[in-house]
């Protein structure tokens, strides 16, 4: 399956594809090898399975097992109108029934409890709405710089998109990217110097390796389909009562992708968060200096240690 990518990938696991209700055909992983509980990893925008192969492997060293995906229209699930040079959604429903179609299948089903969910910036945006569905079944959440509002997305931004919102959703224009490019993935345009995701330059050189291997993981600017989407999804999850489940959260500190206020604002309001400023960190926590990830694995391994604890007791 793919054996451009098999590299990079943790040993043991399997990739498979599922068809959601609606028609997608979605990628996920499987690595069905830890017995104390399942940590499924949401990842962001423009992301795959493999760029976390080295937070998978740690997860899996702490007795986890593990299931990832690739969201509709990026990765190497089904594209919308057949394009890697955009990244479309017309709906944040469409995501959840992206999981919901994973959840479903009898092998994750049989998964070890407890079932954590652990996401990445749109990912956590993602997950944010899958833990406020009173049916969902998680025991616990931790959030790496969720994409609970964004720097693309300031005030009058917003307010622009949702008032075009009926013109906007005309197929035509609804496909139109948001800004220009889309011929190469962000990490082939920019030095590991100057990109915003990690400091580390083993890390930078990593996802440029992958996307090399595998040109078809490309994903170019988002739609303006897509920035409507995330303006009306921010705007309700603003009036969505708070999860009752423990939640860690991730904010960077040289973060510039998402926006740190929405962040702190959540976690102000939610009465069973913890929020966890990673000291000189750009936006991916996960793939940032071993230094740097030293911290953040401490505070994962103490809040899921004290989890695991209140589920089985």
């Amino acid at each position: 399956m793919n054996s451009k990518l098999q590299d990079f990938r943790p040993d043991g696991g399997k990739i498979r594809f599922t068809n959601t209700p609606d028609g997608f055909k979605i990628r996920y992983g499987v690595w069905n090898t830890g017995t104390i509980g399942t940590i499924f990893f949401l990842n962001g925008r423009t992301e795959y399975i493999e760029k976390y192969s080295d937070t998978i492997s740690k997860f899996l060293k702490r007795q986890f097992s593990v299931v990832s995906l690739d969201w509709r229209s990026q990765g190497l699930s089904q594209r919308y109108f057949g394009r890697r040079d955009i990244g479309h959604i017309n709906d944040y429903k469409e995501y959840q029934t992206d999981l919901k179609a994973l959840m479903s299948l009898e092998e994750i089903k049989k998964l070890p409890k407890p079932f954590i969910l652990v996401s990445h910036s749109m990912g956590g945006l993602i997950g944010l709405r899958a833990i406020t569905n009173k049916n969902h079944c998680f025991s616990a959440a931790i959030f790496s710089a969720p994409a609970w509002g964004a720097k693309m997305f300031e005030n009058a931004v917003l307010n622009l998109i949702k008032g075009l919102a009926p013109v906007i959703k005309t197929p035509g224009i609804a496909k139109i990217k948001l800004y220009p490019g889309g011929k190469q993935p962000y990490v082939l345009t920019t030095s590991a110097k100057e990109n915003a995701l990690t400091s580390d330059e083993k890390q930078f050189k990593r996802l440029q390796s992958i996307v090399k291997a595998e040109p078809k993981l490309l994903v170019g600017p988002p739609t303006v389909g897509w920035g409507l989407a995330t303006a009306q999804e921010l705007e309700k999850l603003e009036k969505a009562k708070s999860p009752k489940i423990p939640i860690l959260i991730f904010m960077s500190a040289k973060e510039t992708v998402v926006d740190n206020e929405a962040i702190k604002r959540f976690a102000e309001k939610s009465v069973n968060s913890k929020l966890v400023e990673i000291n000189r960190a750009k936006h991916e926590v996960f793939l940032e200096t071993s230094k740097i990830q030293k911290t953040a694995w401490s505070h994962i391994d103490d809040f899921l240690s004290k989890g695991l604890k209140s589920t089985s007791g």
